[in-house]
């Protein structure tokens, strides 16, 4: 195959907002995931922190973001905690189901 002609223009309109939405613009530095990890651990509640995180860090994070973040949070903790066994399965359950509503929405498509 020859590449015989370059067309460098976007094929869908470009603006500042839906710029702002893509992931490496969302990405948090550590001390912001640490202070959003700390309200978590008072207030689970995605909802009400949700406008706030975004307030404060200037960045378009997401509810998916934020409930992402404290799913790790919840399996780091467990496996940190050492409470039994139970935990290490709580941890494997999770990659599991992960996993597989992964293969399932890819399967619907």
């Amino acid at each position: 195959m020859i590449l015989d002609k370059h067309d460098f223009k976007h094929n869908h309109p470009l603006n500042e907002q839906l710029f702002q939405t893509y992931l490496k613009q969302r990405h948090l530095n550590p001390e912001e995931i640490q202070a959003i990890e700390a309200i978590l651990g008072v207030d689970g509640m995605i909802r009400k922190i949700h406008r706030n995180v975004q307030e404060k860090t200037g960045k378009k994070v997401t509810k998916k973001d934020l409930f992402n973040l404290k799913s790790k949070m919840k399996v780091r903790e467990g496996l940190t905690t050492g409470e039994d066994e139970g935990n290490c399965f709580s941890f494997f359950k999770f990659v599991i189901f992960k996993y597989l509503h992964r293969i399932l929405y890819l399967l619907k498509r």
